[in-house]
């Protein structure tokens, strides 16, 4: 049996494959959801390790009203930072 990625892992890879570009919660669970052939996955949960992985560093809390969340788009050196 396959190890199933955590929800903090998915949400961070989903953002991942786009760097740089802001998404709301709501919009970041149903891209997961739609990977997860029909689970779902909640908003509130999404929110709440948007926030903790933002506190963390590894994601950046882009706007506050409507809350949205971004991975650290990276420079040619591979270091995160703002383009």
């Amino acid at each position: 049996m396959a190890d199933t990625p955590s929800l903090s892992q998915l949400v961070i890879e989903h953002l991942a494959g786009r760097p740089g570009q802001a998404f709301k919660p709501w919009q970041i669970a149903n891209g997961i959801s739609d990977r997860l052939d029909g689970r779902h996955v909640g908003v509130g949960a999404v929110t709440n390790i948007c926030l903790h992985e933002a506190a963390r560093g590894r994601l950046v809390q882009i706007g506050s009203a409507p809350m949205t969340f971004a991975h650290p788009a990276r420079t040619d050196s591979g270091e995160a930072g703002h383009q």
